[in-house]
């Protein structure tokens, strides 16, 4: 078959497949979610290295992006950011966050007071304009 005159093979390798092969396969594959999920789990309790790593290649990213139960105070105009921060640099030294935790954290609240902002620039820019046309 696989002869030593370097002649290729036509057709040994299976065409890609098609739109409606991978929703075919995609929906055989949901069907059978939870059997194999459990299967693979059980083979890595079990001590099969290939199912551990799988398991663990899917469970550990899960693990990173939980959801984060912190008290932050109100925070309803830049005036109340330095409460809020201190707050974040409490929880992150006392161990309740974790650096990452209180970056992503830190975004939320960057992007809160830049919405904000942009409300009182709106508000003012209004009464600007209320003014001029009285």
């Amino acid at each position: 078959m696989w002869g030593g005159n370097g002649a290729h093979l036509r057709g040994a390798l299976p065409s890609a497949l098609s739109h409606g092969d991978t929703l075919d396969c995609r929906a055989l594959l949901e069907s059978a979610r939870e059997p194999l999920v459990r299967k693979a789990v059980a083979m890595a309790l079990a001590g099969n290295a290939v199912a551990m790593r799988l398991c663990l290649e899917r469970v550990l990213p899960l693990l990173q992006d939980r959801p984060v139960v912190f008290k932050l105070p109100p925070i309803e105009s830049p005036a109340d950011l330095p409460e809020a921060t201190a707050g974040l640099l409490r929880a992150v030294t006392s161990g309740e966050l974790t650096p990452g935790e209180a970056e992503a954290l830190r975004k939320v609240i960057d992007t809160h007071i830049a919405a904000l902002k942009l409300v009182d620039v709106t508000e003012r820019l209004t009464n600007l304009e209320d003014e001029k046309q009285q």
